[in-house]
């Protein structure tokens, strides 16, 4: 998302909802998953990635990005249980 967001000097940068957007829905959409994967809505496969701190401003301002944890099929496999 970094890459995307804040890009080198001299070529075009994307919002930062516009880059999730490219590494969740449209990704889905690409697999031709786009029914089951790619939002967080009740019915859909969810696996996600919890980071602190909220990386829509510390993208944007430099800071790191931590994972703090993550769950596969409904089920923590990195971070808190």
């Amino acid at each position: 998302l970094r890459a995307a967001v804040c890009p080198p000097k001299g070529t075009a940068a994307l919002s930062f909802d516009m880059a999730l957007a490219a590494c969740t829905q449209n990704a889905a959409r690409a697999a031709f998953a786009e029914h089951h994967r790619g939002v967080l809505v009740p019915g859909m496969d969810a696996d996600i990635t919890l980071v602190d701190p909220d990386p829509r401003h510390a993208i944007i301002e430099g800071q790191p990005v931590a994972v703090r944890g993550t769950v596969v099929g409904g089920r923590f496999t990195f971070g808190p249980v």
